[in-house]
C-alpha cells in the first residue's frame, strides 16, 4: 500500500534536514515523498535538491510562494498514494509514524488513523527535548463516526492534519483554504464527516515544534478574522449536517470558546513589548461584540474574569499582565 507524504516547504532552512531525515528514514518503505518548495529563499531549495538527488521515492514540486495551503494542495493534486500523510517542515516524525498507522488503519478497516502529538518548544534539534506536551489525551482504540465528530468539536482530538493518516479519497473534494493561517480546522471536520470511523494509536509518533516566530503566534486582525472564518465555517456546518450527533450545550460550548480565543489574544497583545493602541481598541471591541452574539456562560471562571475587566477597564489588564 502506497503512502504518499506532503511535505511543504518554506524557508525553514535551520529545521528542514530533521524533517526529511524522519520521513525518509520511515521503517514503513513503501512511500511517495513529495516535497513542495514554495519559493523558499533561504537555502531551503538547495537541500530539498539535495534530497530529491538522493533518494528516488522523493518528488520536488518548485512553486512560487502559494503559502502552506497552497503547497499541500498542490502535493495533492500529484499525490498517487493509497493514503496521504503531511509532515510540515520544521517538524519531525517517529521511525514508526506510517507503519504504526498503516497497521491500525488496516486491522481496524478505518479511513483515518490518529497518532498522540508531542509540542515541544524547541529553536534547535528536537531529539531529546522533553515533550512540553502530548494530546490528544483520549483513550486509543476505534471511535466511530458519531463520536469522532464529537470529540473535533470538544476540541479533545485535535483538527490538526499532521499526526494523522487518511485515505487518499476522502480529499477528493476536499482542499485547503488558501491565503488563511488557520487552514486545518474545516477540512479535517469535512474529512472526519466522511469517515465511518477513526483509529487512535497509543504512540506520540509526531513532534509539533511550537516557535515563538510563527505565524500564528502573532497577534493581528487578519490571524483572528482568519480564525473567527474557520470557526464560523466550522460552526455552519455542524448545525447544517450534524445537529442530530452534536448535542446543543456541546455546540454553544465550542461557540463561546471563540470569546476565550480573544481574550487570550487581547492578553498576548498587552503583553508584548511594542504597544498598538489601535489594534488594542479593534481586538476590545471585537470581543465585546462577539460576547454579545455568543454570550459567556460556558466560560472559564479565569476567562470571564478577564472578559469583565476587559469591559469595565481595560487598562487594568496591564497592571495584570505579570501576575
Amino acid at each position: 500500500m502506497l503512502v504518499s507524504v506532503i511535505v511543504p516547504v518554506y524557508n525553514v532552512a535551520p529545521y528542514l534536514r530533521e524533517a526529511l531525515d524522519s520521513v525518509v528514514n520511515q521503517t514503513y518503505k513503501d512511500l511517495e515523498i513529495i516535497i513542495v518548495d514554495d519559493g523558499s529563499t533561504d537555502g531551503s531549495a538547495d537541500i530539498c535538491e539535495e534530497y530529491a538527488d538522493s533518494d528516488a521515492r522523493i518528488k520536488l514540486i518548485k512553486q512560487p510562494n502559494k503559502g502552506l495551503s497552497g503547497a499541500r494542495n498542490t502535493g495533492l493534486e500529484i499525490a498517487t498514494g493509497d493514503l496521504v500523510a503531511f509532515v510540515d517542515s520544521d517538524d519531525s516524525i517517529s521511525p514508526l509514524f506510517v507503519e504504526l498507522l498503516v497497521s491500525a488503519m488496516i486491522s481496524s478497516d478505518s479511513p483515518i488513523g490518529v497518532c498522540r502529538c508531542s509540542i515541544i518548544y524547541a529553536s534547535g534539534s528536537m531529539n531529546g527535548v522533553a515533550a512540553s506536551s502530548v494530546f490528544p489525551t483520549i483513550s486509543k482504540g476505534v471511535y466511530e463516526r458519531a463520536d469522532a465528530l464529537r470529540l473535533l468539536v470538544e476540541e479533545t482530538m485535535s483538527v490538526n492534519v499532521c499526526n494523522k493518516l487518511f485515505r487518499r479519497e476522502l480529499f477528493s473534494d476536499v482542499r485547503f483554504a488558501e491565503g488563511h493561517v488557520y487552514e486545518d480546522a474545516y477540512p479535517c471536520f469535512k474529512l472526519f464527516d466522511k469517515a465511518e470511523r477513526v483509529v487512535l494509536v497509543d504512540e506520540s509518533l509526531y513532534n509539533y515544534r511550537r516557535r515563538p516566530d510563527s505565524i500564528t503566534a502573532s497577534v493581528s486582525m487578519d490571524n483572528i478574522n482568519d480564525c473567527l472564518l474557520a470557526h464560523n465555517c466550522v460552526s455552519d456546518l455542524i448545525r447544517q449536517k450534524w445537529s442530530d450527533v452534536i448535542p446543543e450545550f456541546l455546540y454553544l460550548k465550542k461557540h463561546q470558546k471563540i470569546v476565550t480565543f480573544l481574550i487570550l489574544s487581547y492578553i498576548k497583545l498587552i503583553k508584548s513589548d511594542t504597544r498598538d493602541k489601535a489594534l488594542e481598541r479593534e481586538l476590545r471591541a471585537l470581543i465585546l461584540k462577539t460576547k454579545r452574539e455568543v454570550g459567556i456562560k460556558t466560560l472559564e471562571p479565569k476567562a470571564k474574569i478577564y472578559y469583565y475587566v476587559i469591559k469595565v477597564c481595560p487598562a487594568l489588564i496591564r497592571v495584570l499582565r505579570n501576575k
